[in-house]
């Protein structure tokens, strides 16, 4: 197994780097959020809810986001874009636990079986390939740019979760793309 070493070097290399990090007002993205702010990196933090007021977040964007939403993450981009001129580093962190028992019956009026909804799939697997197919897009125009995306240890020991599994281990065998 590869350790994944992280100097002070590293972390100084963030100053003036512009970053979206989605999900980033609370859990890893906000402890991720904290981090790269306070070796100042320029950060556009993506969520449905802003930062708690108390958090330490200089030179920091909220932008409300929702990850399900192809107009929002765009615009997300175009406004960072707009802003700063580029988007060196995106964190696409945003991501949810079970939230559904996708085996649960729900019927219409008339009786008839329906469509479970999935809303981990589209949160923590489509959200992600979203994002990180509008990162490329505008990365691809400048001609770098960097791109992480937040697993689980989950995507290969597997969890009684459906959802939950599946769209991590997606976000595990999308890094071929």
């Amino acid at each position: 197994m590869t350790a994944l070493n992280i100097t002070d070097e590293d972390l100084a290399k963030l100053k003036g780097k512009v970053t979206i990090i989605t999900g980033g007002s609370a859990g890893i993205g906000l402890a991720t959020s904290l981090l790269f702010a306070s070796h100042g990196a320029i950060l556009y933090i993506a969520d449905l809810r802003p930062p708690p007021p108390d958090a330490a977040l200089p030179n920091s964007t909220f932008i409300k986001t929702d990850v399900t939403s192809w107009d929002s993450l765009l615009a997300l981009f175009q406004r960072t874009v707009d802003e700063q001129g580029r988007v060196d580093i995106l964190l696409a962190n945003a991501g949810v636990g079970e939230v559904e028992d996708m085996f649960k019956d729900s019927f219409d009026a008339s009786g008839k079986l329906l469509r479970p909804k999935y809303p981990v799939l589209a949160i923590n697997l489509m959200g992600v390939v979203d994002c990180v197919k509008i990162a490329v897009h505008f990365m691809k125009k400048q001609g770098k740019g960097s791109i992480v995306m937040t697993g689980s240890t989950a995507s290969y020991l597997g969890e009684p979760l459906p959802q939950y599994t599946t769209a991590k281990h997606g976000v595990r065998c999308s890094h071929f793309l």
